[in-house]
């Protein structure tokens, strides 16, 4: 999909991963993963991403890359395997020039408790992340699953020209609304600044 108008709408409905934009997207991707198991084989998880400008008068260049996922529940082989298909995506598809967020559904725990646990499976997928330039700026964030123990939905960033004014998440309290979602929404106010060299062409 390129350069699709202000409040795009990408959707890979098979996979239940969506982004929704008002920013002009200029580039789109979705990757399938080849490795699943159980029930979770008949979703065909993968990842959606999508390259967006800022718009209005912004320099061509000023633009970010957005990937959203949704990897396998239970079984962490199945999502090792997920991770390293994961990271060979962002490596093919985004500019390590541009500021870029990865968001979704990773089924890891991210727990106070399992971040001070070094063997936890959260450290092992930081470590494959923080390699492609991602960090996790949600470490302080109470349990996003129905039960509200375990943190399973992320959002991290690369690049310091993001940074967060606001995250945290929401839980449905409405028991009609609760039926789309098991999950808390994950919401996030995020900053987002011009490259220095761009503003200086401007």
């Amino acid at each position: 999909v390129d350069w699709l108008s202000g409040d795009a709408v990408l959707a890979w409905l098979g996979d239940e991963v969506a982004i929704g934009s008002r920013l002009p997207v200029v580039a789109s991707a979705q990757m399938a993963y080849s490795t699943a198991r159980g029930s979770d084989a008949l979703a065909a998880k993968g990842v959606l991403h999508a390259r967006l400008w800022r718009g209005g008068d912004a320099p061509q260049g000023d633009r970010l890359d957005l990937f959203v996922t949704h990897l396998q529940a239970n079984h962490p082989d199945v999502r090792r395997a997920q991770i390293a298909e994961l990271a060979a995506f962002i490596r093919e598809r985004s500019d390590p020039a541009l500021p870029a967020i990865l968001l979704g559904d990773l089924n890891i725990d991210g727990s106070a408790a399992a971040r001070v646990d070094p063997r936890a499976e959260y450290h092992e997928m930081i470590r494959a992340l923080a390699a492609l330039g991602f960090r996790d700026p949600g470490q302080a964030l109470r349990g996003t699953d129905s039960w509200q123990r375990r943190r399973i939905d992320y959002m991290l960033l690369r690049s310091g020209q993001l940074s967060v004014a606001d995250l945290r998440t929401e839980q449905f309290n409405d028991l009609h609304l609760r039926a789309l979602s098991d999950h808390a929404a994950l919401t996030a106010e995020l900053r987002w600044r011009l490259t220095p060299s761009l503003t200086a062409r401007r």
